[in-house]
């Protein structure tokens, strides 16, 4: 009798689409895609052997929207007949239904598990997104006092469960999807700013986005453009048109959500970066200047941008005169930041501190640098984060130039020790 060859097992529909366009290696599948992401403006497009060999497996997920519209393109086929099961019926039409078509942003899949309970809309819709709602709060607070990484985790799980409880809810999300886009506007301001991954706060920031066309509510989608506009600059080597185009956007949303102050206030400071940036020094001091009037004149709304304050507005103001050489008008503004800043906000004001001593340090007084970062260090205490590491480190290597000072090198001696250089090290 002949023996039986048993049928490979994995995404069989994946692997022979692969080898019917010639991709015999994986490594192959890896560059083709790589260079279809790049045609389609996908990049950079996080993809590696180990990615093919999970999609060809017998449990392959569910891809993320880029590599989505990657696969689609590469092959021509809906992303269904590539062997990937959708885990939610919110799944956006796939690229290839819509003629190639990028789509807009769309909640991510609820994960799979027991339907609600019966009744749910009725009697437990209101009272989860009222206890939502709160968890919301909470770790917005958290935010400013506890290091990011041990955030980062419990946040985003927070963020997946406001999504599943969108899908569960149905159609009634008004009230819920306010919250939950402020839970994915804050894992993706963990990533941006604290964890240095502007690449992937952008899928937070657009699932925010999102959330907040559910609500039709203008002042918050204004604010989910304004972040993408931060991670545009800051990713790679910054796209500084694109993030214009954003920031014109979220501008036009703000208007219709009537404009608060402010969020104006906010928006210019994000623009006069983006002026920056670009070397128009003129045009973002005028920007700063709007904001401080802006912001001088705002009231209570909206009110999840309440961490928006005037300490926080002197620090943008500060970096935006730091750019354009200012450096005494710059030392002004952080000394007035330091001032103004609540004792208790320990974490801003070590980066405030960080910044002063940045500001020294271009002014060639390495002494006086130096020990604005041993205060940094010392407001910290034992629970430095990482992104006070880096930025200690950026300011340090400032001061290369008098390393062999003494003030340096008790500096250097303070970042030498046990907690510090560990936590150096693994940021």
């Amino acid at each position: 009798m002949l023996a039986m060859t048993a049928p490979p097992g994995g995404n069989v529909r994946l692997r022979a689409a692969r080898r019917e366009r010639g991709l015999t290696s994986q490594a192959d599948f890896v560059g083709a895609l790589t260079a279809k992401a790049a045609e389609l403006g996908l990049v950079p497009l996080s993809v590696t052997t180990r990615t093919v060999r999970r999609w060809e497996s017998d449990n392959p997920g569910w891809p993320h929207r880029p590599h989505i519209e990657a696969l689609e393109a590469l092959f021509g086929l809906p992303i269904t007949d590539l062997g990937f099961t959708p885990r939610s019926e919110r799944t956006a039409l796939s690229a290839a239904e819509r003629g190639g078509r990028p789509s807009g942003p769309t909640l991510p899949p609820a994960p799979d598990g027991p339907a609600p309970p019966p009744h749910f809309h009725e009697m437990g819709s209101a009272q989860a997104t009222a206890r939502y709602a709160q968890m919301t709060t909470l770790y917005s607070d958290m935010y400013w006092h506890v290091p990011a990484k041990m955030l980062q985790q419990p946040i985003f799980r927070h963020a997946e469960l406001g999504a599943s409880l969108l899908a569960a809810t149905g159609t009634d999300t008004t009230e819920l999807a306010t919250p939950v886009a402020l839970a994915w506007m804050l894992a993706g301001r963990v990533l941006l700013f604290d964890l240095h991954r502007p690449g992937d706060s952008r899928a937070c920031f657009t699932e925010a986005l999102e959330c907040a066309r559910l609500t039709e509510d203008e002042s918050l989608g204004a604010a989910a453009l304004g972040h993408l506009a931060l991670a545009t600059t800051r990713d790679n080597d910054g796209d500084l048109p694109q993030a214009r185009e954003l920031i014109r956007s979220a501008r036009s949303f703000s208007r219709r959500g009537g404009n608060p102050q402010r969020l104006q206030a906010w928006l210019d400071t994000i623009e006069a970066d983006i002026a920056s940036r670009a070397g128009d020094h003129g045009h973002a001091a005028t920007l700063i200047a709007h904001a401080e009037q802006s912001l001088r004149g705002a009231d209570g709304q909206p009110p999840w941008l309440d961490w928006f304050t005037t300490h926080r507005m002197a620090i943008a103001k500060a970096n935006t005169l730091l750019s354009a050489g200012r450096l005494t008008d710059a030392r002004m503004a952080l000394d007035r930041a330091l001032n103004e800043l609540p004792t208790h906000d320990v974490k801003t004001r070590a980066l405030t501190l960080c910044d002063l001593a940045a500001v020294h340090a271009v002014g060639r007084e390495p002494e006086q640098a130096a020990a604005l970062l041993t205060t940094a260090l010392d407001e910290m205490g034992p629970s430095s984060s990482a992104a006070l590491s880096r930025r200690i480190h950026t300011v340090r290597t400032m001061l290369d130039e008098w390393a062999d000072s003494t003030a340096v090198h008790e500096l250097d001696d303070r970042l030498s020790q046990w907690n510090t250089t560990v936590t150096a090290i693994t940021a």
